[in-house]
């Protein structure tokens, strides 16, 4: 007799049967106000919302749409507790860029917490022309890619993938019941190696609603660890004593970033490079306070491949566990993905002498100039390190190579000092100070088409 495969709920069903009053979720709304969650609660306010979705097909792909807080994970985990597969569509998209991607993804029906009910999707067969490979996976997540270099891909992840993509990155970050986790990241992005990692191994999950309590939220909530992106660590200012470990993710680490940090804080910054078709990839513990750029030594259930044409760096191919289950429109299996080397991730890098990975950029972002390649990631950690720049954005145009900034502090010297420090592109820079730079629908910064 066939069983089913497990799933991650319930292993969070098992912690809250066990441990029904210990904290499960501290969100700190915009107003001021705190909500708590025990994990008793959170399971019974999930069933209960798992009852109106039970009423669609087993496996059905259910789109959300809900702001980040208390509400996206309660009605997530009640889709998943209901045997369908999440879809998350960033409540801030357009009306026609949230049609867009529910009809790419397919989706059966969409729950919207704005609205009241359960949104069947219009014209939508039950049946579309993958599913019987779809639902023969067991699939679970379902969450499109960032596109900030070209089309957005539907990454698929089965319940047993995620089961093993979470084991994978705890072995290294070992969260526990002990640990309160602050995560600044959006979960309409950022919900399987973080928000569902947290709950299964039964640590209090951190939430606010705006970046700028972060700190402050941390330091009263006494928080374990941290795990954001670079931009929002700007905001922390005051000795976080609790800390264990602070990720940094989703886009290169600076050093004056680093640096302020950890000056202001006493805790190092730790790198960690997160591949959505992959899961958590590297962490730089060791190395986090001397060389805070670096991506960091792969997790121990991961082996990388460097495959170059004769240079130092090349691309990243990975074997290991957890790896996406399929791309969706068009379908493409996750095996039919792999290469002799393993998943082709699209990023290059190299490794040391100690097995720590040095990231260069992505294949997409690679120019030649004068006939020497660069990366445009490259040429923006040059750039990133001028102590007035907050961010900056490097392409290639009928202009020339243009660079973008953001700046602190705009000083009549800053372009000299730019075209100082980027001396060896042999070329002239076209520098352009904006007031931000543009973002796709995930908050990554969009690159425009080299060339």
């Amino acid at each position: 007799m066939s069983t089913s495969p497990p799933t991650i709920l319930e292993t969070i069903r098992a912690w809250s049967a066990d441990t029904p009053d210990q904290e499960a979720l501290v969100f700190l709304a915009a107003d001021g106000s705190v909500s708590r969650l025990t994990y008793g609660e959170l399971q019974s306010h999930v069933e209960m919302r798992a009852v109106l979705l039970r009423q669609l097909p087993l496996q059905s792909r259910v789109g959300l749409i809900a702001p980040h807080g208390p509400e996206f994970l309660l009605e997530a985990l009640a889709i998943l507790a209901a045997g369908h597969c999440l879809v998350p569509i960033s409540h801030q998209l357009t009306a026609s860029q949230r049609d867009k991607l529910a009809e790419r993804a397919g989706i059966h029906a969409l729950r919207d917490v704005e609205k009241c009910g359960l949104i069947m999707a219009a014209g939508q067969p039950i049946d579309l022309a993958d599913d019987e490979d779809f639902r023969a996976l067991s699939p679970a997540y379902l969450r499109f890619t960032s596109g900030s270099t070209g089309q957005r891909k539907g990454v698929l992840l089965s319940h047993s993938t995620i089961l093993e993509r979470t084991a994978a990155a705890n072995a290294r970050l070992k969260i526990s019941p002990a640990d309160c986790v602050l995560c600044l990241l959006p979960m309409v992005d950022h919900f399987v190696v973080s928000i569902l990692l947290y709950l299964r191994y039964g640590a209090t999950v951190l939430l606010v609603e705006n970046d700028t309590d972060a700190a402050h939220f941390a330091h009263t909530q006494m928080a374990t660890v941290l795990y954001g992106s670079p931009t929002q660590y700007r905001e922390f200012r005051n000795p976080l004593p609790h800390v264990r470990l602070a990720v940094s993710t989703t886009q290169g680490l600076s050093e004056p970033v680093a640096q302020s940090f950890f000056a202001h804080t006493g805790c190092p910054l730790a790198q960690a490079l997160g591949i959505i078709e992959v899961g958590l990839l590297t962490l730089n513990e060791d190395r986090a306070e001397t060389e805070p750029f670096l991506a960091g030594v792969p997790m121990p259930a991961y082996q990388l491949t460097i495959v170059s044409d004769g240079g130092r760096d090349g691309e990243i191919h990975v074997t290991g566990p957890g790896l996406l289950d399929a791309y969706v429109s068009p379908w493409r299996s996750g095996a039919s993905l792999l290469t002799a080397q393993g998943f082709p991730t699209g990023d290059h890098g190299w490794l040391d002498d100690s097995g720590c990975l040095h990231l260069v950029g992505r294949e997409k972002n690679r120019i030649v100039l004068n006939g020497v390649p660069f990366f445009c990631e490259e040429i923006e950690a040059c750039v990133n390190q001028h102590p007035d720049v907050l961010e900056s954005l490097v392409f290639v145009n009928d202009n020339g190579v243009v660079v973008r900034v953001v700046v602190q502090n705009a000083q009549a010297s800053l372009a000299q000092a730019i075209n100082e420090r980027l001396a060896f592109l042999r070329t002239p820079i076209r520098l352009e100070v904006v007031p931000e730079l543009p973002r796709t629908p995930t908050g990554k910064v969009a690159r425009p088409i080299n060339g």
